[in-house]
């Protein structure tokens, strides 16, 4: 008989990841216009930043319209429930029938953030592409995906797991890749 699984990312909602952004956006918005400063270049500088707050918003919008926020292994079906802007929504993928691809990206200057592709025919689904789930939820995720799929983890995928499990223990990029080669 096989184990129920569930798996949750930090998320807290659509609007949690832009609320910040989008207030600082519309602070400097206002205070901008309704400066009566004689100095224009300080309404100008208030203006500017509240423009890219605004763009630095818009970004994270839609960076954040689609995102997974739970996984369920219920047998051999993986569920993933989520969210599309602040709408449900669930697929699932039969484990023997779906392939697992650790993919990294580049997330600012010397930082790199680490997200899972998973394959299922032609369909696919990214966990963590917004990098809002910890390190220690996935790398319990995937070693649990490839228990059920009886699959072993190949050296490339080892690499990448033992970065994941260093960021984990809150190492940065620093500490593990210059500071870690001496």
């Amino acid at each position: 008989m096989m184990n129920d699984y569930s798996f949750k990312s930090k998320r807290q909602g659509f609007w949690g990841a832009i609320r910040k952004s989008l207030f600082f956006a519309v602070v400097f918005f206002c205070i901008g216009i309704i400066t009566k400063s004689g100095n224009d270049s300080i309404k100008h500088v208030l203006l500017t930043t509240g423009l890219i707050s605004l763009i630095i918003s818009v970004y994270l919008l839609f960076k954040s319209r689609f995102a997974i926020d739970e996984i369920k292994i219920i047998g051999e079906n993986i569920i993933f429930i989520g969210h599309s802007f602040n709408r449900h929504w669930y697929k699932t993928f039969n484990i023997k029938n779906s392939t697992i691809e650790i993919v990294s990206r580049g997330n600012g200057r010397g930082n790199i953030d680490y997200y899972f592709k998973i394959f299922h025919g032609i369909d696919s689904v990214s966990v963590n592409s917004t990098f809002t789930w910890e390190y220690s939820v996935l790398l319990e995720f995937f070693n649990t995906y490839k228990k059920i799929k009886e699959e072993k983890i190949y050296t490339s995928e080892k690499k990448l797991l033992e970065i994941m499990f260093k960021k984990a223990l809150g190492y940065s990029n620093l500490d593990i890749f210059i500071k870690g080669k001496k």
